[in-house]
């Protein structure tokens, strides 16, 4: 009798200690203990959590900022509120069905995007945060990393002003099965960071990824490593990596639609001067340092893929495309370029080659390219299948029904083997120049009726 009297206290113990905590929640200043939120919780002012404190979220919380109010009048900006985890650790674990949600408190709907700052990580040593199940919506960014390395889960990150999540300096942090909606950034991200998503949707935001501040120095090595994540709906970037020596692999995604509003359930384009394009504004992917492409879909963007680097000459820097379909867009690239088994099918309205490479070499290997369209009058290289600067490698591919010819390559020399130039159409099928090497080729149906021209041979 006396063991269950002692047990029944404990039990008591324990629910008044948890009914406490959650009484107790610290709505504004530093929290000085442990504690276990629940309910919903109202926050007039920033919250800090320190070294060697815990904040324990449990599922179907709501998490409430007053709009456009902070009674503590401090951290990034003295009028919104912050929950800052300054050296201490979040635990913000949902379930699926009852997931945690951080949003805005306001008597005077309707409520506005960024009414309130977000949540910030910084200055943690340890990996011990973490959040699964959350949704953020209506802050100026919804998660904010300065430091530490917490763990992301199928949360929910939408309608934030900035970013959905924004990676400061030397930062770092793994997602999966996570959302970013309607936020003007997806992801936002400076110098020196390191991201990983799997199983990610990046959806309807203005841009996806996208650099923080239009003038930062994007100087540092960074590492992204986005796998099996649909990036699609962007009104203008899809994937805008840019910084000088970053390393970037992208495995199994879909990419598509970027670029494009909806307007009377038709796409329409979001930009139409043409320069825009080779500025990464409106391309599905914009990459610098090395960059290996596998097995995406790449479709019905307005623009392609843009490859660019410091210098078109440095053998450090590649972009290499492995068994990916790429329909629709264009491909501009500055660097070497590998390409093995993938499918390149061009745009019907641009005055723009299927591929355009700038670079020191090309080599596609067993690729289709197809379909390159715009004016077939235009002087330059329009609907040109290929058009290369440099060296060009081009074995076992079909070049074919390519509105304004086949292939051009300018200066360096050709090596080509196995492929097949059919049906290109306003010019030649191939022009090439002194020093090429030409193996087993098949030309016909192309306008010119030797469907091969020679530049500059004497």
């Amino acid at each position: 009798m006396k063991i269950r009297i002692k047990m029944l206290a404990a039990v008591m113990v324990a629910v008044i200690f948890q009914m406490v905590t959650a009484s107790a929640a610290t709505t504004q200043g530093t929290m000085t203990a442990n504690e276990t939120w629940s309910g919903t919780v109202t926050l007039t002012g920033d919250v800090t959590v320190p070294e060697n404190v815990t904040l324990t979220i449990t599922p179907g919380t709501r998490v409430e900022s007053v709009s456009r109010l902070d009674m503590k009048a401090g951290g990034v900006n003295a009028s919104r509120i912050e929950l800052i985890i300054d050296g201490g650790v979040l635990k913000a674990d949902g379930v699926e069905g009852n997931p945690i949600l951080f949003s805005v408190k306001t008597t005077s709907p309707p409520i506005l995007i960024g009414d309130w700052y977000g949540i910030r990580i910084r200055n943690s040593a340890n990996a011990n945060s973490s959040m699964s199940h959350c949704i953020v919506e209506y802050a100026k960014e919804g998660l904010r990393l300065e430091g530490g390395t917490p763990s992301l889960r199928n949360c929910i990150f939408r309608t934030n002003a900035i970013a959905g999540l924004s990676l400061m300096d030397d930062t770092k942090i793994s997602a999966t099965g996570c959302s970013f909606e309607g936020n003007d950034r997806g992801i936002g991200y400076y110098n020196n960071v390191m991201l990983a998503l799997t199983n990610c949707n990046i959806i309807g935001n203005t841009n996806g990824i996208l650099p923080l501040g239009p003038n930062k120095d994007y100087t540092s090595m960074s590492s992204y490593t986005i796998s099996e994540c649909n990036i699609s709906s962007n009104m203008m970037s899809g994937l805008f990596l840019k910084q000088k020596d970053a390393k970037s692999m992208i495995n199994k995604c879909q990419i598509a639609y970027n670029g494009y509003i909806i307007l009377d359930g038709n796409f329409v384009r979001t930009y139409f001067d043409y320069d825009y394009r080779f500025l990464g504004i409106n391309a599905s992917l914009v990459l610098y340092g090395n960059v290996i492409i596998n097995k995406c879909t790449i479709q019905n963007n307005l623009g392609g893929i843009q490859c660019g680097s410091s210098s078109v000459f440095d053998p450090e820097r590649n972009c290499s495309i492995y068994d990916s379909v790429i329909d629709g867009s264009d491909i501009l690239i500055d660097r070497q370029l590998y390409a093995t088994n993938c499918i390149f099918l061009g745009s019907k309205t641009e005055k723009i080659p299927v591929i355009t490479s700038t670079g020191s070499k090309t080599e596609l290997l067993s690729c289709k390219l197809i379909g390159g369209g715009g004016d077939p009058n235009y002087s330059g290289d329009s609907g040109l299948g290929l058009s290369a600067v440099w060296e060009l490698v081009l074995k076992d591919s079909i070049i074919q029904d390519n509105l304004g010819g086949g292939i051009r390559a300018y200066y360096g020399p050709l090596i080509i083997s196995g492929c097949k130039i059919i049906n290109n159409g306003s010019r030649e099928g191939i022009q090439i120049s002194p020093g090429s090497t030409v193996v087993k080729l098949s030309i016909h149906n192309n306008s010119l009726p030797s469907g091969c021209f020679w530049k500059n041979k004497s």
